[in-house]
């Protein structure tokens, strides 16, 4: 799609600049004999403005292949902006004696990060994180507001998929790359299994990353 766009775009050009440079020779009026030469040339002159053209556009055509050919989707040495929102619900049951209460929560979270991915295969992550959260007596709370975050681990790239392994977690994030290596996109749901005190949790996020300068 993009060759063919930057192909329509250099036609109409080339297009433009045909009729503002070439111009034949020779014009005929109504009823006035037309020669044999003077037409030839105006034939001659037409071809030779079709044969520029081509010329340029092979010569645009080959600029195309070459900045395709040079687009690489390498995340290494490169540092993103993340951004992420989600929601999150957690609950636990109680027992009581006889009767059994539960509570349960549910929340949203919107984190941003600068994500900075080395050539050795290591990640630097830091950025800050939001997450509120509201109980079913109607309490709402915010647990984290703007706390700094970091984090490192190592990572993989598989064409266009890019695997964050985090350090001393199991978590990891999976990312997928854009053709040219400057966005990140991914979208995951975690079920979580109790946490040791009874408590269940689920969670689903959405993250887009943008290139940015380091």
């Amino acid at each position: 799609m993009f060759k063919k766009s930057m192909l329509i775009i250099g036609l109409v050009s080339l297009t433009a600049i045909a009729q503002a440079e070439t111009t034949v020779p020779n014009t005929f009026t109504a009823g006035s004999n037309i020669v044999a030469a003077q037409m030839n040339a105006n034939f001659s002159t037409l071809a030779s403005g079709v044969n520029e053209n081509s010329t340029q556009i092979d010569e645009l055509l080959a600029r195309i292949e070459a900045l395709e050919s040079s687009m690489s989707s390498s995340v290494a040495g490169r540092s993103y902006h993340l951004s992420q929102i989600g929601i999150l619900n957690r609950g636990k049951t109680f027992p009581n004696m006889e009767l059994h209460y539960s509570s349960m929560t549910a929340g949203n979270l919107n984190q941003n990060y600068t994500l900075t991915l080395l050539a050795d295969n290591t990640f630097i992550l830091t950025g800050t994180e939001n997450v509120g959260e509201v109980v079913n007596t109607g309490k709402v709370t915010v647990r984290n507001d703007n706390t700094p975050v970091s984090a490192s681990g190592s990572y993989i790239q598989n064409g266009s998929e890019l695997t964050l392994n985090f350090n001393d977690s199991e978590d990891n994030g999976i990312f997928t790359v854009s053709k040219d290596g400057r966005s990140l996109l991914e979208s995951k749901f975690n079920g979580r299994t109790p946490d040791g005190n009874g408590w269940y949790r689920t969670e689903s996020s959405f993250v887009v990353g943008i290139e940015i300068e380091r």
